[in-house]
This record gives C-alpha cells, structure tokens and sequence, in this order.
C-alpha cells in the first residue's frame, strides 16, 4: 500500500516532534544543572579566595608588620613575592599615609577581590599600626575554569542526549510512526465491501488475551469497518427503494424555490461546469443563462409536464456551458418536495450527473454503426448490381448485335437508319451504365501501379478542363515532396474526372475548382476518433469547389449507393459510391467538407507506397519531446465541440493557456471582455453572421497587435476571396492549416504564427 505523502507532510512527523520535545527539554533541564553547578563551582572558588586572605591576616601579617618596623625591605620584598606565588593572588601593595611604599605584582583583571589589612606591629605592649597591606586577588582564572567546566558538560551532555534520543527515535519509528502510516494507508485504500481485507500490522502476534495500544486501534478500526459495512449494505438496499437514488459519484444538488426563483447549488455542481459557488446568481435565470438555446425549449416542456403533476419525477437532458466554453451534457433529476394546500408547487430539488463522456461514446458508436451499416448495404448493393449488370449485359450484346445487323440490311433506308442509329447510342448508355455498376461492386483491386500522384493529376489536368464548362477555373496545388502511391490507375482516373463533374455540377454558374496534394501522417488518436481510419503515412488528395455545398442531412446519405440530389434521369447516385469504393479497396478513407451556399471539399487519403521509415523531418514531428512549446492564451474558435476539444487538448499539452468560443460573435465577446489573448486560432467555416474570414478581420482592425492562424477541411486557395485587394486576408488565407491537423502540425502552425 503506496504512503499518500501529501497529507504525510502537512505536519512533522509525531516521531519527529517526540524527538524535538525530548531534546529541547534535555537541553533546557542540561542548562539549568549546568548553571547551578557553575554557580555552586564559583561560589566555592570564591570562598577560597577570601579563605586565603584570611590565611594571611591570621598567619603572615605580623611578620610582614615586623619587616615594615624595622625597615627591612628586602625581607619584606621577601615575603610579598612568597605571597604573590599563592593561587589567584594578582597584585599586592603596602602604604602608609596613603602613599605606596612597596609594589609586587600588576592589577590587570576587571574582575578581582581586593582586600585591606591592617599592619599592626606590637611594640612595648603597645600596638602601633606600621602600614596597610591590600590583597588584590583576580576572578579570571575561576571564570576560565568554570567556563572550560561548562563546554565539558555540555559536549558529554549533548552526546549522550543525541544517542539516547537516536535510540528514541529508531525505535519510536520501529515500533509506532510505520504502524501509524500503516493505519492511514488502510483507511485510504480500504473498500467497504466484504472482500476486503482486514487491517493486519507487520508486527509480532500478541500473545491471546494480552494486547497494547496498537492492537486497540487494529482491532477497534476492524470492528468499524465491519459494522460499516454492513450499514452500507444496508444502506445501499434502501437507496435502492429511493426514487432519487444518487447513483453516481460525480453528482451536483439544487433545490430550488419554485415561488421567488431562487436556486441553491452546491459546489460540486457549480464545479461541474466550471463555475466558482458565488459566480453564478442564486436564481434560476443563472441556471438558464448557461444552458444550450437548443435544449432551451424541450427541457421546460419537460419540466411544465412534470409541475403538472403529469409525472412522479422529473428528468432531462441538456448542454451547460463550461466556464471555459466547451458544453458539458447534463442528466438532470428532480422531484417537487413541497406544495401548498391547492397542490401548487412551490419548491423543487435534485441532482446533475454529467454525462458528456458517456454521450461522446454513444456518437462514437453510432458512428461505427453508420459506418457497418453503410458497408454491409454496400456489400449488399454490389452483390445486386453485380449480378444484374452481368444479364443486363448480356441482354445488351443481344440489343446491339441485332441492331448491327438491321444497320448493314437497311443501310439504305433512311427513316430506318436515325432509328437505329439513335438506338445504338441508348445501348451504349446502357454499357456505360453497366460498367459503372460492375465497378461499384468489384472488391478486388485491379492493375496496380505505383505512381506520383502529382504527375497524374497533371497528365489529368486537360482532360479536367474538358470536362467542366469554360466559367470554372481549375487550379493544382502539389506539393512538391508528395509520396508515391501504389493505385488502379484506371480507377483513380475514374474517380478524379468523377469528383470534377460532381463539382461542375455544383457550379452552374462557374466558380472555382481546387485539385491538392499532400503528405498526411496519421497518429493513433486521429484513428480513434475517425470511423474507417488508420494510424500511418497517407497521400491527401483532395478536390474542392465554391458550388452550392450540402446541408448536413445530405452529407450523411451522399455516400449511399444510388442517392442523388439532381433531376430524375441526370444522375444515377453511384458517383459518390463509387469513389468510396475505390477508397475502401485501396486501404485508405475518405473524409467530406461542405456547408450549404460554401462549397465542398472532399479528402481521399491513399495510402503511401511502400512502408519506409518515417523521413527525419516527419520523424521529428511526431515526437512530442521535440515538438515546439510555448506560453501565452490561445482562443480556439470552432462549431465542432469535439474539434474544439481536441485544439484545447494539444495546446495545453504544448504549454498554452486556452479559452474557446463556438462562433465569431461569442469570440468577439471574449476579446472584448478584457481577457489577454496572444492568438486567436478559428475555423473558417462557422454558422453564425462572421465566418472565419470575417472574424479574422474583425480582430485584425479592432486588435491589431493579435495573432491569427486559421485552419479548414476546405482546401487551401479554394476560392477567391470577398475583397482580395485586403492582403491581411490573403496572407492568412496563404497560410492556413488543414483540417484533419495532427498534434505536430499544429506545433509548428502555432510556432510560425508567432514568430511573424
């Protein structure tokens, strides 16, 4: 069991302060013996000096007296020096009416014990008094020694305290501190389920009938946890009877006074969305004030039926805004709790689980299913075709030859010969038809070549022009190092010129189309989240126009086997069909941009050649260590919430702070609002009255110092822009950033941006 050692190091260790304790009372109980024996020391030392003066009053002044009398002065020198010789004695004097008539010794000490005896000589029975004798002893030496005395104890005081308190500690560690944390960890880990463990300690078992303090708690935290146990059990089977059961962990509350408005949330709701307790009014206005417009609606429908008393409980799913912009899916739950005597509500409370994840799963596998579906009805569909085409072929052959023959026998007639004539033609729409419909169900791939995708398309180039009318304009952009690709040629031709009569007929009125080239590598999570996808190195071939564009609806059945948009009799829906096929035989997929009134792009990633190591340049690309961080705040603009997930994702995980916004209008808001953006990072195609382009603009002229990159699933140059003469526009439009972006493109796009 791991140590959570953030809460461990909140606080000291109780060893640690058992220690620290232990040894500041030592140390203080160590200083006051020390100081009183000092004391003790020095009080004796002292005692001895004046012991010694008193030593020389009683036994050495009268013969000190007599030398004085009889004017002996080198005896009295004599017996000064013998004086001097004595411990602590320092300085000694003679006088006589005040004045010095004999000197040993130097007064050097600021602390010393001067004493002043009297020289009495007798002489005649009479005492006469022959001088004054002053004893200066120094205290310096008794300092000395009770200072060195003091540093003794002290160090063989200090290291005993230092063993006995290591010992302390070892044990105390040894014996309760790992016992303690063992204890912790057990509370942390422990689930209150019955195949739990019991709390066990690494420590000899105690003898039966015989425990100390730590077997108490083992056996204490035991007994909990098993009546804990069964409370919950208990607990959980009468939740179960709950109609508001709380069965998940993340749950937000609310009660909500039906009369005056007013709601209280708790604060893991409001973190739920990002939102600190005192951000939001505590009325429901707040609550709705962050809710999707479009669940606006159905979510009060829901909740008049239910205050109706329509139904026991009430239950809704809605989107709620995140501090951060992105929307976070809500189950709610409710139940009224109060009404009046006229059964009128009057106060409400509940719970909000957040679901996103799960919500995100779910279109995950209904992608998937899609995705199935589209390919068994294909499968289907060819199996069908396969078989029909192959008798109406025959049938055909049968048409056409007797056609033939009546051609050579009335050759002549001429109301005869337009018929026929006009009947061959019908028979040859029919092949045409027929080949079409073999194509779209073969499986097998055909003659395979490798070849430049570059030299194809512009091999192509003239048989696309005459294809289109003289009011669309064809552009190629290549790129220059586009990896080979091993294809059916023939297939490949079929699907370009395909492609190029789908977006004529898009153009009516001319327009531009786009034909582009490019390397794509793609990772494992572009794979995860796109259906029909793979990890590895592609060649993006992508073909766009600036026609009418697809509503959503229409984008999700065009790939369906004869769905078309056009008149009955101009179109047989296998376009499209077919060139998912093709894609799907060649190993790679297809992915298809478009917007009502804004044209459509359509991506086909082919696989690369041959399985090469990753070139040094895309190599480094791909390795996240080496890709380019940075600082600053990016304001991620895009309709796709996922997409917008997915740019929040990789920025902060390059080191960029993020902000997001799911139109130009709700950008504007936010740089308007004072917050410090470095980079404003914008789809192009977005619902609402400002497009990317638009919202570029916008910003550029009201924050000129504002960085700009923006990225589309439309190709690059599609399409001449509104006021081509600005070239802050086409200059962003010269630089922008293909969608699907990997994680290194992004990196590099972002590190360029703010380097100009």
């Amino acid at each position: 069991m791991a140590k959570n050692k953030t809460t461990k190091q909140v606080r000291k260790s109780i060893a640690r302060q058992l220690i620290l304790v232990t040894v500041l009372f030592s140390i203080l109980v160590t200083l006051l013996t020390t100081a009183g024996q000092l004391y003790l020391d020095y009080k004796n030392d002292v005692a001895a000096i004046h012991s010694r003066i008193e030593q020389i009053r009683n036994s050495l002044v009268a013969g000190i007296a007599a030398s004085v009398w009889s004017f002996d002065d080198k005896l009295t020198n004599i017996q000064l020096d013998g004086l001097l010789r004595m411990p602590d004695i320092e300085y000694l004097s003679i006088s006589r009416n005040g004045k010095e008539i004999f000197l040993v010794g130097k007064q050097a000490s600021e602390s010393f014990v001067s004493v002043v005896i009297p020289l009495d000589y007798q002489h005649l029975d009479q005492s006469v008094q022959v001088g004054e004798l002053r004893v200066v002893a120094s205290l310096d030496a008794v300092y000395g020694r009770l200072i060195q005395k003091g540093i003794t104890i002290l160090l063989s005081v200090g290291v005993l305290i230092f063993i006995v308190t290591g010992f302390l500690f070892i044990m105390m560690q040894r014996l309760v501190t790992r016992h303690l944390y063992a204890l912790a960890d057990y509370t942390d880990w422990i689930s209150l389920d019955s195949n739990s463990p019991p709390l066990v300690l690494d420590r000899p078992t105690s003898k039966e009938g015989e425990e100390d303090e730590l077997d108490s708690v083992v056996n204490s935290i035991n007994a909990t946890r098993s009546q804990l146990t069964a409370s919950i059990s208990d607990m959980q089977l009468s939740e179960q009877r709950q109609a508001m059961a709380l069965f998940g962990a993340d749950l937000g509350l609310w009660d909500w006074n039906l009369v005056s408005g007013a709601v209280v949330f708790d604060a893991r709701w409001c973190a739920m969305i990002g939102r600190k307790t005192n951000e939001l009014a505590p009325h429901v206005d707040s609550w709705r004030a962050v809710m999707h417009p479009s669940d606006t609606l159905a979510v009060q429908n829901i909740l008049d039926v239910h205050l109706k008393g329509e139904t026991p409980h009430y239950e809704a799913e809605f989107r709620l805004q995140h501090s951060d912009g992105h929307w976070v899916w809500i189950l709610a739950r409710g139940r009224v709790v109060e009404r009046d005597s006229r059964d009128r509500p009057l106060r409400m409370t509940g719970t909000h689980m957040d679901i996103t994840e799960k919500k995100r799963s779910e279109k995950e596998r209904i992608k998937l299913e899609e995705q199935v579906s589209r390919s068994q009805k294909m499968d289907a569909v060819g199996q069908l075709t396969g078989g029909i085409a192959h008798d109406f072929n025959n049938i055909l052959g049968i048409v056409q030859g007797n056609f033939e023959i009546l051609q050579g026998m009335l050759n002549d007639n001429d109301k005869a010969k337009p018929r026929i004539d006009s009947g061959l033609k019908g028979i040859a729409r029919g092949a045409a038809l027929t080949r079409k419909l073999l194509d779209f169900s073969r499986k097998e791939i055909g003659n395979i070549q490798r070849i430049s995708i570059n030299g194809f398309i512009q091999e192509m180039e003239n048989l696309i022009v005459k294809s289109l009318t003289v009011s669309i304009s064809v552009e190629l952009h290549l790129d220059e190092d586009a990896w080979q690709v091993d294809i059916d040629t023939g297939d490949l031709q079929d699907v370009i010129v395909n492609l190029a009569l789908n977006a004529r007929d898009a153009m009516p009125d001319g327009g531009n189309l786009v034909i582009e080239s490019r390397n794509k590598v793609l990772d494992e999570k572009y794979a995860a989240r796109t259906s029909g996808s793979k990890a590895g190195d592609f060649v993006m071939l992508s073909v766009s126009d600036t026609g009418h564009g697809m509503t959503a609806e229409v984008k999700e059945l065009v790939l369906e086997p004869f769905f078309t948009t056009k008149e009955q009799g101009k179109g047989t829906g296998l376009g499209l069909s077919m060139v998912y096929g093709f894609v799907q035989r060649s190993g790679g997929h297809i992915e298809i941009y478009s917007e009502p009134d804004k044209g459509t792009t359509i991506h086909l990633y082919l696989p690369r050649a041959e399985k090469k190591l990753i070139s040094s340049q895309v190599a480094k690309m791909t390795e996240v260590d080496s890709l380019p961080t940075g600082a600053g705040t990016i304001l991620i603009v895009d309709d796709e919430e996922d997409l917008r997930e997915i740019a929040v994702f990789y920025l902060e995980s390059l080191g960029y702070q993020t902000r997001t916004a799911e139109n130009g209008d709700k950008a504007m808001e936010i740089l308007s609002d004072g917050h410090d953006i470095d980079l404003l990072f914008s789809d192009v195609v977005m619902p609402g009255e400002k497009d990317g382009y638009q919202l570029a603009e916008t910003a550029h002229q009201t924050y000129p110092e504002l960085k700009v990159l923006l990225t589309s699933g439309f190709t690059r140059k599609r399409s001449k822009l509104h006021g081509a003469g600005e070239k802050y526009l086409v200059d962003l439009n010269a630089k922008i950033l293909d969608k699907p972006y990997n994680l290194s493109e992004l990196a590099f796009a972002i590190q360029a941006t703010f380097n100009e």
